[in-house]
């Protein structure tokens, strides 16, 4: 068994470890146990590897930077913004749009 699965075992034992720090030294020992993986390639692993342990957005949110895809994450901001456009919340709590419903029944 590699240093990184030991780790991981560890962290699923007793996963009070903060979310940063044990994501961080996953990336680190994965590294260095296969220097050959892509940055894509680690990151689902860890991703997969995690989920037991933590939500998807908190493992996300704490990967290291060297494996984040920054086109993919403005590309992301840019979209929930033009979400945010075209949805509104009535006083009622429902969810109601700004472009007016096609009326054709056909």
């Amino acid at each position: 068994m590699s240093r990184y699965d030991d780790f991981l075992k560890q962290l699923k034992e007793n996963h009070k470890t903060t979310a940063q720090m044990a994501i961080k030294q996953l990336y680190l020992l994965l590294k260095e146990d296969d220097p050959n993986l892509s940055n894509d390639d680690m990151y689902d692993r860890i991703l997969k590897d995690c989920l037991v342990i933590w939500a998807r957005a908190t493992i996300i949110e704490n990967m290291p930077d060297e494996l984040k895809d920054s086109e993919r994450q403005e590309a992301g901001r840019r979209g929930a913004e033009a979400k945010k456009k075209l949805l509104r919340v009535t006083n009622d709590g429902n969810v109601a749009r700004d472009a007016p419903a096609n009326s054709n029944l056909f």
